[in-house]
């Protein structure tokens, strides 16, 4: 592959990640949303629009590695679309370096945004283990000791179970 089609390819690469990770984006916001205000129904809606968008993101890999791997430049074949980048002519380089950026940055927003939805569901969940402890204790606290008294008996099932 000459280093025009590779560019070529390269930037027309980077501009369909781009519009994924920016379809994502606006999901993963409109996602937060619904998590702080439940809507349940809309919430399945989104699932689906989020798994198609990261298949689109799964077959952006796929391109990136063959990116990579037709790599036809001086050196060996570059780890990275930034390091193959730099052996290119600057000229090139200033036309593509942009939206590599602006990719990592989409990028780096992403990963925010789904460290935060894991906090926000991690922390549901202890939520509502707690909530059903109080309920299968009857409200009461359990103490160290708990095994050895038959004082503490649970509101949903009883001492026999």
């Amino acid at each position: 592959m000459s280093t025009d089609t590779w560019l070529h390819d390269t930037r027309r690469f980077l501009e369909e990640l781009l519009e994924t990770q920016g379809e994502l984006l606006s999901l993963l916001r409109a996602k937060s949303r619904l998590l702080i205000e439940p809507d349940a129904e809309r919430l399945q809606q989104l699932q689906a629009q989020e798994q198609q968008l990261l298949k689109r993101l799964e077959r952006c890999h796929r391109e990136r590695a063959r990116l990579l791997q037709s790599w036809e430049g001086e050196g060996p074949e570059p780890p990275t679309l930034q390091v193959a980048l730099r052996r290119v002519p600057r000229a090139e380089r200033n036309r593509i370096g942009p939206l590599l950026e602006q990719a990592r940055h989409q990028s780096q927003l992403l990963r925010n945004e789904s460290i935060t939805h894991w906090v926000v569901v991690q922390r549901s969940l202890i939520h509502l283990s707690q909530l059903l402890e109080l309920l299968a204790t009857g409200g009461q606290g359990t103490t160290t000791y708990d095994h050895l008294s038959r004082q503490n008996r649970g509101a949903l099932m009883d001492e026999a179970a």
